[in-house]
């Protein structure tokens, strides 16, 4: 029987830890929450993308307690490499420091495993474990895959389903996506788009390619020693 990767080897990881007082505690937290690891040293100290998306999200994680209640979410529109999903990262993080629950997803991902699940229920079930419970969900690379062959009507419809769950249970979801907003009504539906304009504050990263800026720097450093 297939077992949650992350309800086994992180949570032994993370038991592990708490048990031999070790400083790590906090990296294998973001294992547990499925954030990448090129993601995980990310913070508002060292971004140096969007300035006013930083500063909206600067302002949100100051008000995680307010934003989880009332299940205030965001919307990171923008070219591939501007910031969007590191700054979703940020908000996960800044969610886990104040003992809250984050998890990471991207919607190819989530398809997947609602394929899997097809043939074992248990894997369906754990997903939406995640999906549904988890404090702050971030569901990153929202595109075309919505209606493309690998998205069946059935992944569809459980996509909305998560959406619409946590939108009534005011638990917060914060996407990412590089298509524009004609492309999101098109892919996604009127109904869909009117939920998401009723509980995310969505905004558009100017801006050069951030993510690539950024490997350049690390990989010159790199052979500067």
């Amino acid at each position: 029987m297939k077992k949650d990767l992350f309800k086994t080897k992180a949570d032994n990881k993370i038991q592990y830890l708490k048990m031999n007082g070790c400083k790590d505690l906090f990296k294998f937290k973001m294992i547990r929450a499925n954030i990448p690891k090129e993601f995980q040293h990310i913070s508002l100290d060292n971004f140096d993308g969007d300035s006013k998306a930083m500063r909206a999200v600067e302002s949100y994680v100051n008000n995680l307690q307010k934003a989880r209640k009332l299940g205030i979410g965001f919307l990171l529109m923008g070219d591939n490499g501007v910031g969007k999903t590191s700054l979703n990262i940020i908000i996960l993080k800044e969610a886990l420091k104040r003992n809250f629950t984050s998890f990471f997803i991207t919607l190819p991902e989530i398809f997947s495993r609602i394929y899997a699940g097809y043939k074992n229920p248990e894997i369906l079930a754990e997903l939406k474990e995640k999906l549904y419970n988890t404090d702050f969900l971030c569901i990153s690379e929202l595109g075309k895959d919505y209606h493309r062959e690998g998205a069946t009507l059935f992944a569809r419809s459980e996509f909305d389903a998560i959406f619409r769950e946590r939108r009534g249970d005011l638990r917060p979801v914060i996407m990412d996506t590089n298509l524009d907003m004609v492309e999101l009504h098109e892919n996604f539906g009127e109904s869909i788009i009117s939920m998401f304009r009723s509980r995310l504050k969505i905004m558009t990263l100017k801006g050069g390619d951030y993510r690539k800026k950024k490997q350049e720097k690390e990989v010159e450093a790199f052979f500067k020693g």
